[in-house]
């Protein structure tokens, strides 16, 4: 899992992921 914040489908970067 790249991003930390929750399991997204796109990987969305952790700077583009503000909400």
């Amino acid at each position: 899992m790249i991003t930390p914040f929750s399991n997204v489908s796109p990987p969305v970067p952790v700077a583009a992921q503000s909400t």
